[in-house]
């Protein structure tokens, strides 16, 4: 059985960055290697036990796609959810591209869950074992602090899923 846990937020309301977090805590958790790739679609995966987080120019967060094996329970988190086909693709690619047989997938998408929404999309894909996380924006150079609360919750999620 498949979990879909949601990282909702507003536009523009640090659900990457969020993601970005969850990821580094993983990095630490875990031991073995883990694989990881940065956008556009066509990035090739790298197989790695550091971070390997990128931003650009701006000081904007790369989003990304992570897979972790825990305990034998795949972990993917997909940073990137406001545009609903572009995750329904990065989905559908993982499954049959890249033959990942998740057992979590950690993913973002807005707060509205009305026809054509990402979230929407998450759940007309997976039908049930969703649960969702709201996160924000912070208006200070410190933005773990406002966050801390969904990364600790989806951590412990995935710790009770994968008996960490």
């Amino acid at each position: 059985m498949r979990n879909i846990l949601v990282i909702r937020g507003s536009r523009d309301g640090g659900k990457s960055t969020t993601a970005a977090y969850i990821y580094n805590e993983l990095v630490t958790l875990c031991v073995e290697e883990h694989r990881f790739k940065n956008w556009p679609r066509n990035e090739k995966f790298i197989t790695t036990n550091t971070s390997n987080l990128q931003y650009n120019s701006h000081n904007e967060l790369i989003d990304f796609v992570a897979i972790f094996e825990i305990n034998g329970k795949i972990v993917v988190i997909i940073s990137r959810g406001d545009v609903p086909d572009d995750l329904e693709q990065d989905i559908k690619d993982l499954l049959t591209k890249h033959k990942v047989n998740f057992d979590i997938l950690i993913c973002c998408a807005r707060l509205r869950n009305v026809p054509n929404s990402t979230r929407r999309k998450i759940q007309d894909i997976f039908k049930e074992n969703i649960e969702d996380f709201t996160t924000a924006k912070s208006n200070t150079n410190d933005k773990k602090t406002v966050k801390i609360k969904t990364i600790s919750e989806i951590i412990r999620r995935v710790k009770e899923i994968t008996k960490l």
